[in-house]
């Protein structure tokens, strides 16, 4: 959950597109999650075959789903007086290529 990952899509539906990840199983990016904006057509954003990126945002093993989300993290920008404030540590960047076989292992 959290990762950012290219994708595919594969398929539209009146509820969303379905994205293959590179998983045994495609995930499914709902018609809410599309974009940051309100859309009521899928084919407003997305189209067969177009290369997307996308974020995993729930991985249901017993039902074999994943959960994707297209919108993008468009934050408000921080006041630039925040110097008191102690700074984040960085989190440790695991390979890419390790978290996907991590996702891919749970749908073989």
């Amino acid at each position: 959950v959290g990762m950012k990952l290219p994708g595919i899509v594969t398929n539209i539906t009146n509820f969303g597109a379905f994205v293959d990840i590179g998983v045994h199983q495609d995930g499914l990016v709902h018609l809410s999650q599309l974009s940051n904006r309100y859309i009521s057509d899928p084919h407003e954003v997305v189209k067969v075959q177009q290369h997307v990126m996308v974020t995993v945002t729930e991985v249901d093993e017993k039902r074999s789903r994943i959960a994707l989300s297209m919108k993008t993290d468009e934050k408000p920008a921080l006041p630039k007086n925040k110097k008191n404030e102690p700074k984040k540590q960085a989190e440790p960047q695991t390979d890419m290529a390790s978290k996907l076989a991590a996702l891919a292992s749970k749908f073989k």
